[in-house]
């Protein structure tokens, strides 16, 4: 996280060497831009390492409060 505070933006195709570190840069990122991040799908190489981890906008994927209090018609 210190590499972050010297007003690096991230960039895509950057390489981080662990998962905790890369959740923090990208958290850090979000928080500056006014919203928060959840981890979301791993990809996995052969070896069973980390090839990929999706971070997602904390509210993706969610319906928002309006749609919750609604009532829902049941289509039969």
């Amino acid at each position: 996280m210190d590499e972050f505070k010297d007003d690096k933006e991230l960039k895509v195709g950057m390489q981080v060497h662990s998962d905790d570190k890369a959740y923090s840069l990208c958290n850090t990122y979000a928080l500056r831009k006014g919203f928060s991040i959840r981890k979301g799908h791993i990809r996995r190489g052969k070896s069973n390492n980390i090839r990929q981890r999706d971070f997602l906008c904390s509210k993706a994927g969610f319906l928002s409060d309006q749609e919750v209090c609604q009532d829902k018609k049941i289509i039969r």
